[in-house]
């Protein structure tokens, strides 16, 4: 699978990493650091683990850093290592300690 193809499945595990509880825009901000250590076998199943490096307040919101390590099913050898830069816009209503932000789920009276 050809590297840039694996880049665009970061979208798709976006929403499964950042809670999004409170947010009314996302902004994908671009990549900061990617590498491609190894090739990805056809028809490989992928699977991916993200870690939070940074979180910085802006205007109306957070930007953060995050780095996906994307494997082959059954290896331990990274196929694409990538640092996604992303912009989340609050809503007004919620701020940065909200439970909904720590969540990704409002609260329910």
């Amino acid at each position: 699978m050809p590297g840039f193809l694996l880049l665009a499945l970061i979208a798709k595990f976006l929403p499964q990493v950042l809670p999004l509880g409170g947010v009314r825009m996302v902004v994908n901000d671009g990549l900061d650091r990617v590498r491609f250590p190894a090739p990805l076998p056809a028809h490989t199943r992928v699977r991916a683990t993200a870690r939070l490096l940074d979180a910085v307040e802006i205007d109306g919101g957070v930007q953060v850093k995050v780095r996906y390590t994307m494997l082959p099913e059954r290896s331990a050898t990274p196929v694409c290592i990538a640092d996604h830069l992303t912009r989340l816009y609050l809503d007004p209503s919620h701020d940065l300690a909200s439970p909904a932000m720590r969540t990704g789920r409002a609260e329910r009276a």
